[in-house]
């Protein structure tokens, strides 16, 4: 590789044995740990004029954390990805190799594109963002996710307290112009194609399209939301006669929910998406 590299690593990831294979590969670069939420930001932005390529080692959190930092330094400049983390959906929506030595040879290429970020407010997303039931999970993930301990699956736990508690609640969408109302389990708007740990929420996304997916979750019952999980693993949802599909450049979605910013919880109540055009680079 013959760009000067700085490898932003995650602490809490899984990179001990990356780092043992990094050793061996041919290219020069400098290795920085973050030190908790939205370093890799600072780390990123900081350092845009000195070095060419960011590699975010980590899942979706500082992936998001250090393209938004590329992308806020006003630099042209490249993001790797590497992934470790607990959920590596960019990563995957992207085609990245979860082998580490897959992941790291991809690096030493000369493979290059432009993808489209989403926006919300100030905050970038590269995955998907949601309103209503996706964003009370992430609620309840942020209250007990450090309770490692006590609660081994903090993910599914979420899932569960949030599935009992939610109720579906009346929004207002519009997409481009167009206006949709009623009652909507979830809308969640995607950029990539997967979620959660691995669910294929948006099997048609394309992050270089110029637009954004949105999935619409009708006014489903829990029941009917229990009984096809399994499809939503498989991407087949939008079978279901209560979940829709539109696509569009710019959303608006007026309601008293959250709403997440890839899984970020990110406010509550009116929000408007929008997508930008091919405007980083990723190594894949």
């Amino acid at each position: 590789m013959a760009y000067k590299t700085l490898i932003i690593v995650n602490p809490s990831s899984n990179f001990y044995q990356l780092l043992h294979f990094l050793k061996e590969l041919s290219f020069s670069y400098e290795v920085v740990y973050s030190k908790g939420p939205k370093h890799p930001y600072f780390l990123a932005k900081e350092n845009a004029k000195e070095y060419d390529t960011f590699i975010a080692v980590g899942g979706d959190g500082t992936v998001n954390e250090v393209g938004s930092g590329i992308l806020d330094s006003g630099e042209d400049k490249i993001l790797g990805i590497i992934p470790a983390g607990r959920e590596n959906n960019i990563a995957r929506s992207l085609g990245i190799p979860f082998n580490y030595e897959e992941a790291c040879r991809r690096l030493l290429g000369e493979n290059v594109i432009r993808i489209d970020v989403g926006k919300v407010n100030d905050k970038y997303f590269f995955g998907n963002a949601g309103v209503g039931f996706t964003a009370e999970i992430v609620k309840y993930y942020n209250h007990i996710r450090f309770l490692k301990r006590v609660v081994p699956n903090p993910v599914d736990f979420s899932i569960w307290i949030a599935f009992i508690s939610y109720r579906v609640d009346k929004m207002k969408v519009d997409i481009d112009g167009r206006t949709i109302e009623d009652k909507f389990f979830d809308i969640t708007i995607s950029n990539g194609k997967y979620i959660g740990n691995g669910d294929i929420i948006a099997p048609y996304a394309d992050m270089q399209d110029g637009l954004l997916d949105i999935i619409l979750f009708g006014d489903l019952s829990k029941l009917e939301v229990a009984k096809n999980r399994d499809m939503l693993k498989k991407g087949a949802h939008l079978q279901h006669p209560k979940v829709k599909m539109e696509r569009g450049k710019k959303i608006k979605v007026s309601s008293e929910c959250n709403y997440h910013v890839d899984g970020d919880l990110a406010g509550r109540g009116e929000v408007v998406f929008e997508i930008k055009e091919k405007i980083l680079s990723v190594k894949v």
